[in-house]
């Protein structure tokens, strides 16, 4: 298929992205449609699911998520002189939806294992595989490895979502967690990385004693620690972690480099496990007869 048809994001609003998928619809009747967020996930499906039946197609716009659950309630939706589209089904980053008891309550709409794709790739990632490309020897490392690191990327998750309940806007991007881990230890120096969100956000309206306050408040025992952990922060502190603990080939451990070799070695029965995988069957069941089929049974086949 045109590279243009998986790519929707110079569309303006929900509705062009829906008309734009009601002719793709027609032009492939008896496939479904997967609407994604963005290049990451699309590489990532497209890998993964069967492209007899099934087409992948990201809205890549910084409001990705809100697009993609706003174009397939109109798809859905009936109306006087159309009939709802049934083939569609959206695929969307939690972030702190379960958290925060604000997941779409939309059939067509599924979501992520964990706070976003990333979060899903290292909570099912080959991690021996890793070691060996990395030239790392798993005797020197902690048997507990992914539980501390999803603890210490949990630590600035529970800023960011004192943030997200409190609605301060705080600007997270553009501050490097990893300047603020001790890869020894694992730990997370929050107090100082707070200070340099507060610094990155202008205008702030919120000291750093005010978010602090907040945060004690939240326990992190209380919340499944991969809904927790922002994806991206997951993927910063596994990558400084591993560069930390090899010797030949620190330089090859990127935060690109790791997102790229998590999302090219995720393999179908990890994503089996899923529960993404399995409310996308349950989407098939409700909509048949379109489905999603996993790639690898399509290639048994």
């Amino acid at each position: 298929m045109a590279k243009d048809l998986k790519f929707l994001n110079e569309y303006r609003t929900e509705g062009f992205i829906a008309e734009e998928l009601r002719m793709l619809a027609q032009a492939f009747p008896r496939k479904a449609q997967v609407l994604v967020e963005g290049e990451d996930d699309l590489r990532l499906y497209e890998m993964l699911f069967d492209p007899t039946v099934c087409i992948v197609v990201a809205v890549a716009t910084k409001d990705a998520k809100r697009r993609v659950i706003a174009t397939c309630s109109i798809l859905a939706a009936e109306g006087t002189s159309r009939r709802p589209v049934r083939n569609t089904v959206g695929i969307v980053d939690s972030d702190f939806d379960h958290i925060l008891n604000r997941k779409v309550t939309d059939k067509n709409v599924v979501y992520t294992d964990g706070y976003s794709l990333e979060s899903m790739l290292i909570r099912h990632c080959n991690l021996e595989g890793l070691l060996s490309e990395l030239l790392i020897d798993r005797r020197r490392l902690e048997a507990d490895l992914l539980d501390r690191v999803v603890r210490a990327a949990g630590e600035v998750g529970v800023v960011r979502l004192a943030n997200a309940r409190k609605h301060w806007g705080l600007k997270f991007s553009g501050v490097d967690i990893a300047k603020y881990l001790d890869p020894s230890t694992v730990v997370v120096r929050v107090d100082e990385y707070l200070k340099a969100v507060i610094a990155n956000t202008d205008p702030c309206n919120v000291t750093v004693a005010t978010v602090q306050a907040s945060a004690s408040t939240i326990d992190p025992a209380a919340h499944d620690p991969w809904h927790l952990a922002n994806g991206h922060d997951l993927v910063a502190v596994l990558a400084t972690v591993l560069r930390y603990r090899t010797t030949k080939r620190a330089a090859d451990a990127t935060d690109r480099w790791l997102g790229s070799v998590l999302r090219l070695s995720y393999r179908h029965e990890r994503f089996r496990r899923t529960q993404t995988w399995k409310d996308i069957c349950e989407w098939e069941r409700q909509n048949e007869p379109y489905t999603v089929r996993l790639r690898a049974e399509f290639e048994a086949a």
